[in-house]
């Protein structure tokens, strides 16, 4: 009996010994479930971190392209309505000459002069030259 004895106590032993041990291996299956799921947690945390910080900045380019392309739109705008004289002349593609046309013959001053009188004729105001006592005078006397 002695053998029958020792036998259910070594199965007793051998049993407490295995559940011993499928509680160390849960306890460390559980650990790495742990650790795991930390590791996910920092992972998602760091991309999310990483799309913020791209939206961000695409956010700033596109304010910065926005403000860009209203500045281009003042600036159309205001050169679209800018003065310029009516009849230019100079040098024609000279270095610091004034701009004639595009290439075409330089206007002299006898070109110049005959532009500014055709212009006195056809568009003839008295009252734009009552301020000059002379032109004045020839106005009156109808010349």
């Amino acid at each position: 009996m002695q053998n029958g004895i020792d036998l259910v106590k070594r199965k007793e032993v051998i049993r407490r010994g295995q559940a011993k041990i499928e509680r160390e291996r849960a306890q460390i299956l559980l650990e790495t479930a742990k650790i795991d799921s930390e590791a996910h947690r920092v992972a998602a945390d760091a991309e999310t971190f990483a799309k913020q910080q791209i939206l961000e900045t695409d956010d700033a380019l596109a304010q910065k392209l926005g403000a860009e392309i209203r500045i281009q739109e003042l600036w159309a705008a205001a050169y679209a309505q800018r003065r310029v004289p009516q009849h230019v002349f100079g040098v024609s593609g000279g270095v610091g000459g004034s701009p004639t046309g595009g290439g075409q013959s330089t206007a002299g001053p006898v070109d110049a002069a005959a532009m500014l009188r055709l212009d006195t004729i056809t568009n003839y105001q008295p009252e734009r030259f009552a301020a000059l006592p002379m032109v004045s005078v020839f106005a009156k006397r109808g010349l």
